[in-house]
């Protein structure tokens, strides 16, 4: 399985119009393309500028394909999106899943880490 990880920002005052644009936009869309597996939209308060992170789960890069034309890492915006966003970003990242561990339903908490783990602790 694969994660897309796309993260784009929102004046503070806009967030809730911009959560529900993607909420109505983003996740029917993807749900129409073969070997889609689920959406998390994730989002936080950094003052001046709320963020969104879309993770979606994929089967394949080509599904991914199927949804984001080439070259997959292209970021695909929707006809709104530029209406709500800073500094929109040029690409997204992806991830293979390597490991899983089943999540309840509800609202959760994630947290996004990311760098370099020293060789030596």
């Amino acid at each position: 399985m694969i994660v897309r990880l796309w993260r784009g920002a929102a004046p503070a005052a806009r967030a809730e119009a911009f959560r529900s644009y993607q909420r109505r936009v983003g996740p029917p869309n993807y749900r129409t393309v073969a070997g889609h597996r689920g959406t998390y939209m994730l989002g936080r308060d950094l003052g001046e500028r709320y963020e969104v992170a879309m993770l979606t789960l994929w089967d394949s890069l080509a599904a991914i394909r199927a949804f984001a034309g080439d070259p997959v890492d292209r970021a695909r915006y929707y006809p709104r999106d530029f209406e709500f966003l800073i500094d929109p970003p040029d690409r997204v990242e992806h991830f293979e899943v390597a490991a899983a561990d089943g999540l309840a339903g509800g609202a959760a908490l994630a947290r996004v880490w990311r760098g370099p783990v020293a060789r030596e602790r």
